[in-house]
């Protein structure tokens, strides 16, 4: 017998063999123009919370409307969008607090930061991070985001000096701990089984920072003030255009720009109103600190 299957396609099964013809059904065709579109349901990218979408598998041409939803304790900062291109897809914010995203041909990635509300609520475990102190919130807020850990469980080390393995590590995690795209490692000093060694190819391919040699990545060494504000830049800021406040920051030194927009954003003042220090240690809750106040001018901004 014969068994027409919506107006475009017969399908006739004769003495074992199934044969499917295109165009004879009734209807008068109509061609792929009758198949039902194509749907594209996101994958959403979220810790700390989550994203409702509406519709739920939405195809080609539809607006997508997401709604953030944090976790308890925890408040939404921001939103990223990829493109099936790997390429940035412009969102709308509407007044409401959801977002509008075009669907294009293809699957997006939807990725959603939350952070710490209110991180000085949280039971501080640190003998050696005292209330009131600069550093409180944003070391409870580093170790909540699994930023970085203390160096025993009831020590954090504040004023220890930090490495440029350990600000690269900070960095990276706080990103959310993406897979670098390149896979050789031309440094000599890291290694596969260090806990930075991710973290370093992927700031190595970001343009976050650069080895100190074409060989060398020098994870061990201290690193400064002005290197970290740059690390910072390079991974969060823009170009700032202000007046320079520090005598010892100069013109075309490579943390200068890098400097008058931390300074312009409240990331950091300087060590006195007319010094940064930029060869001087940067220390774990300073470092933290800096991060903690990008995130807080973030989240503010959304």
């Amino acid at each position: 017998g014969t068994l027409t299957a919506g107006s475009n396609y017969t399908i006739t099964f004769t003495e074992g063999t199934l044969t499917i013809s295109a165009g004879t059904g009734g209807g008068g065709g109509g061609g792929r123009d009758d198949y039902p579109p194509i749907a594209y349901p996101p994958i959403i990218k979220a810790e700390h919370g989550a994203g409702i979408i509406d519709p739920l598998n939405p195809k080609q041409g539809d607006k997508i409307k997401l709604t953030p939803v944090p976790d308890e304790g925890y408040v939404f900062s921001e939103i990223r969008v990829i493109g099936p291109d790997n390429k940035p897809i412009q969102v709308t914010g509407n007044e409401d607090g959801t977002y509008t995203i075009p669907q294009p041909q293809g699957r997006l990635t939807i990725e959603l930061v939350f952070v710490l509300d209110r991180p000085e609520d949280i039971p501080n475990p640190f003998t050696d991070v005292p209330e009131g102190s600069y550093f409180h919130d944003p070391v409870i807020w580093a170790v909540l985001e699994e930023i970085t850990k203390g160096t025993t469980p009831t020590t954090f080390s504040p004023h220890t000096r930090c490495t440029r393995a350990q600000v690269v590590a900070f960095i990276w995690r706080a990103a959310g701990c993406p897979e670098p795209t390149i896979t050789e490692n031309p440094f000599i000093d890291v290694f596969p089984n260090n806990y930075f060694y991710k973290a370093v190819l992927w700031a190595v391919e970001k343009g976050i920072t650069k080895g100190t040699t074409a060989t060398t990545f020098s994870p061990f060494d201290t690193i400064t003030r002005g290197q970290a504000v740059t690390f910072l830049y390079r991974a969060f800021g823009t170009k700032t255009e202000i007046a320079n406040p520090f005598r010892d920051v100069y013109p075309g030194t490579y943390c200068y720009d890098a400097i008058l927009w931390a300074y312009a954003n409240g990331v950091t003042l300087g060590s006195t109103t007319t010094l940064f220090s930029p060869n001087v240690s940067c220390t774990r809750a300073q470092i933290l600190t800096f991060m903690y106040r990008i995130y807080q001018m973030r989240s503010a901004k959304k």
